[in-house]
């Protein structure tokens, strides 16, 4: 007994190190939060986690996805599916931090389906660096999703940090 409570503890932390590496955040289309125009716009639909534009729909979904880490994350990542590869068809995930005393917004790192490709669920990333602060400043992801036609069903799947 005694031999067990000495290994668990170890076990335990070296589990808790190796946790540390990869994905550190990682959040759902249907967890964000639809700001006022796209919710009275009514162009979207929530299915299964995920959220897209309605496929008899055109015009702009804009999502806000809340972050708290206490690990600096170095990349950000996004999945989503988009049949264009032009600003008229896109996802789009932005990482920004505000000041908590001022609301200044600061954009630290961005990624778009123009720079990544099309298709059923295309993921891609893009890496950065910066400091977490949570003293000073409160973080989230801002995901815009683009659809130029009613033919097409731009979604968002996730958005993940990762160091």
């Amino acid at each position: 007994m005694r031999i067990y409570s000495l290994v668990v503890p170890l076990l335990l932390a070296l589990g808790a190190s190796h946790a540390d590496a990869g994905i550190i955040w990682s959040e759902t289309g249907a967890s964000c939060i639809p700001d006022s125009a796209t919710v009275s716009g009514g162009i979207y639909d929530t299915i299964a986690g995920y959220v897209r534009i309605k496929s008899s729909s055109a015009g702009t979904l804009n999502l806000y996805c809340p972050v708290f880490v206490t690990t600096s994350p170095t990349s950000l990542g996004l999945d989503y599916y988009s049949a264009g590869s032009t600003s008229s068809n896109q996802v789009s995930a932005a990482y920004y931090k505000m000041s908590k005393s001022t609301g200044s917004l600061t954009l630290i790192a961005a990624q778009n389906s123009t720079n990544c490709g099309t298709g059923y669920h295309a993921s891609c990333s893009t890496t950065f660096t910066d400091t977490v602060d949570n003293t000073n400043y409160v973080y989230f992801v801002a995901v815009t999703l683009v659809n130029s036609s009613s033919a097409f069903a731009e979604s968002f799947y996730a958005a993940q940090l990762s160091n």
